[in-house]
């Protein structure tokens, strides 16, 4: 039998993926906390170029700790046209670095920039990705970086390297 589907949690002292190269999995989750005892993510993927050698894969989870080089993690990803589905981490990359992922793979569930929650009184709230602090209450607002995104998605089509991660939005609360 073929492993299609491979989950793997909080193994810390695991960062070279290279077994996985060529391997028939579809779908990857490799998740660096359990969130009950951490939400903070102690694991690294050393090299993000293993998923370009995973011919199957279509849907990849990722919740790590950053690597010095997000950059070259961003180029890694933007190369993975077959993926259906992705998530990465929201803390991982900024806000701009997510629109210009977005602008190589449009096609790709996952990577959308604002997350509707509900807070601790039910109140509808929301998150923007790449950025661990920012919680708007007003829904005007989250439009505006939901707009501000997407124009950056399209600013983005046409350059091929990534922002630097020092690039970040300003609070428009």
């Amino acid at each position: 039998p073929k492993l299609t589907s491979l989950s793997i949690m909080e193994s810390n002292k695991l960062t070279d993926f290279s077994g996985l190269e060529g391997s028939n999995i579809e779908s990857l989750e490799i998740l660096g906390c359990n969130f009950t005892g951490s939400f903070v993510p102690k694991m690294f993927v050393a090299d993000f170029q293993i998923f370009t050698k995973m011919p199957k894969l279509r849907t990849l989870n990722l919740v790590l700790a950053k690597n010095k080089d997000s950059r070259a993690d961003l180029i890694a990803l933007s190369k993975l046209t077959t993926l259906k589905k992705i998530h990465v981490f929201d803390r991982y990359f900024t806000f701009e670095q997510f629109a210009w992922l977005k602008s190589k793979l449009p096609h790709i569930t996952g990577i959308e920039p604002i997350y509707e929650l509900k807070n601790w009184q039910d109140k509808t709230v929301w998150s923007v990705i790449g950025n661990k602090k920012l919680t708007i209450n007003k829904q005007e607002i989250a439009d505006e970086y939901k707009s501000h995104f997407y124009d950056l998605v399209e600013k983005f089509q046409t350059r091929d390297n990534p922002p630097p991660p020092t690039m970040r939005m300003t609070n428009k609360e």
